[in-house]
């Protein structure tokens, strides 16, 4: 089964069931040098990273907008995987980008946050690498995962609307 013995609930399985979550976590590698970069230039505030997965590459204009302003306000920097139009509220901290290594973010040592939809190989690696998480869960298993996460105070979950 894909996932951690320590992350499930109570529950009887099998004597050939094997759990395998985690699996794919892996030590962070070092960052492509213009994303070192913006990570070094948070200074002691540390950075933010945000992705909503595969499924999710755009949002509506007015949501993207709401998102960058409040990015905007705060003393981090954040990279943030986003694919849509560029938000008009987008502040001088944010880096949009069309993809990140995520692992290797979440490994770095000045990343303070994972802002994330909750899917099963962003929580995983999160709890590998210890960083909490806010969870913005849309569809399929996330609810359920962000909500395991909230349960054992490695995260918070947000209704995204």
């Amino acid at each position: 089964m894909r996932v951690d013995f320590v992350f499930e609930y109570p529950r009887p399985t099998m004597p050939n069931v094997v759990y395998i979550g985690g699996f794919q976590c892996k030590p962070a590698k070092p960052l492509p040098e213009h994303l070192e970069e913006f990570v070094q230039s948070s200074g002691e505030h540390r950075v933010i990273i945000m992705s909503l997965g595969t499924f999710i590459a755009e949002l509506p204009q007015d949501l993207a907008d709401q998102i960058a302003a409040a990015f905007a306000k705060m003393p981090q920097k954040v990279i943030w995987r986003y694919k849509g139009a560029k938000p008009a509220t987008l502040g001088n901290n944010t880096l949009l980008v069309d993809w990140m290594p995520q692992n290797d973010l979440l490994g770095h040592p000045k990343t303070k946050l994972f802002v994330a939809h909750g899917g099963t190989n962003g929580v995983q690696e999160a709890l590998y690498h210890g960083v909490p998480i806010i969870g913005l869960p849309l569809i399929f298993d996330q609810p359920d995962n962000v909500h395991r996460l909230e349960v054992r105070g490695a995260g918070k979950v947000l209704d995204f609307f």
